[in-house]
């Protein structure tokens, strides 16, 4: 890597991880981006994609940024990973932290609800998992629908 602002160089797994972790995960999602375009069947560039992601929507897990994490878990949404995949064991405590964020801070409003509710259902969620169980239990608050 010699140049990392050229996502030429840093269009390798090691290298988007490593930026990822060092916090610069928007270089990161361009490398994966430029990576999808050139070889849509890269294996790995759909789990790093999907990593990238994630990171954004923890960076907007809050009221004032539910429109750029709704952005981000759209694009989660369309990337079809499988249910096996680890960032999606994660991501429901990134949706649990926004809810809560937007109940704390009164702006949880029913577009927003509706809106996560919508791309929640297209992602392959393991609905057997504790963590989709905690992510139910918000929705089912926040909508009072108990």
């Amino acid at each position: 890597m010699d140049n990392p602002d050229n996502a030429q160089n840093i269009i390798t797994y090691n290298g988007v991880v490593s930026l990822r972790k060092s916090g610069d995960y928007m270089k990161a999602y361009e490398a994966c981006l430029t990576v999808k375009s050139q070889d849509p069947s890269n294996q790995w560039v759909g789990n790093q994609l999907g990593w990238c992601l994630y990171d954004m929507m923890k960076a907007n897990a809050r009221a004032q940024s539910a429109v750029q994490f709704l952005a981000r878990l759209k694009e989660l949404a369309d990337l079809g990973l499988s249910q096996t995949n680890f960032v999606l064991d994660s991501v429901p405590f990134q949706i649990h932290a926004l809810i809560k964020d937007c109940e704390q801070n009164r702006m949880l409003h029913d577009d927003i609800l509706d809106e996560l509710f919508e791309n929640v259902k297209e992602i392959n969620f393991n609905t057997s998992s504790n963590h989709y169980s905690m992510l139910l239990m918000a929705f089912l608050k926040a909508k009072q629908w108990r």
